[in-house]
């Protein structure tokens, strides 16, 4: 608002639309400036209002248009520990989000539960977790960060035992391994082999990590026993330790 000699002077106002965002006085040089930090997300159609003196009419600027957009935030995900073994205790997710304040909260897929930001692995394979952190009316939502957590099968203890380590042919010995996991409440399961040196005696399904199979066919002399675990979903492969049962003739 200018003018070949006299500058106008007074008050403007600004406008968002209808609405009054402030006024301010007209310097030397017919200038006035606002500064304003509360416009609302979208656009905003900002004019400018100078009532007029004794020498300049009303007068009206035509609209600029400021566009608000919601401000981003980031999150920092601390990778967790990777690869672990099935079995692991409990890892704690820490993450950190951007300056909205809100929470980071955690999705998974894979075999583990989640709870208070704990991870419990249940199972070996692959936990793929993402924090994730929501937008309000100012802040948009951030970017989701995703972690791989590689589990790896763990290796359980493996207990073999004889009825008898010394028995007459013909005689029935029962062999009985017990295999011992490294979560609590869950066992390994499937089958085991029995075997006599290289030889294969014959195979027992665990029930509760225990498995177990009788022979009346040993042979006289020594034989040294042992039992191979063939390993399952979150288990590896592992065999026993040598049992020595002699058989002598009747």
């Amino acid at each position: 608002m200018t003018g070949a000699s006299a500058k106008p002077v007074g008050a403007v106002t600004f406008l968002n639309g209808s609405a009054t965002l402030g006024t301010s006085t007209l310097n030397s040089n017919g200038v006035a400036t606002l500064a304003i930090s509360t416009l609302p997300i979208g656009a905003n159609s900002i004019k400018a209002n100078n009532a007029g003196d004794a020498n300049y009419a009303t007068a009206t600027s035509t609209a600029t248009t400021v566009t608000i957009t919601k401000a981003t935030q980031t999150i920092t995900f601390t990778s967790p520990i990777t690869p672990v073994t099935y079995g692991v205790t409990p890892v704690a997710l820490i993450a950190t989000g951007g300056a909205s304040g809100l929470p980071v909260t955690f999705t998974f897929t894979g075999p583990a539960t989640l709870s208070n930001g704990t991870l419990t692995i249940t199972g070996a394979g692959s936990v793929v977790v993402t924090a994730n952190q929501a937008g309000n009316g100012n802040y948009a939502a951030a970017t989701a960060v995703s972690k791989t957590i590689t589990v790896n099968k763990a290796t359980p203890a493996a207990g073999l035992q004889a009825s008898a380590t010394t028995a007459i042919t013909g005689s029935s010995v029962t062999f009985t391994v017990t295999l011992t996991g490294v979560a609590t409440g869950a066992t390994p399961t499937g089958t085991v082999t029995f075997l006599d040196g290289t030889t294969s005696l014959g195979t027992g399904t665990l029930a509760k990590g225990v498995a177990t199979y009788s022979s009346t066919k040993l042979a006289t002399g020594k034989h040294s026993i042992t039992a191979k675990y063939a390993g399952d979903s979150n288990y590896l492969t592992v065999a026993s330790s040598a049992v020595v049962v002699t058989v002598t003739s009747k």
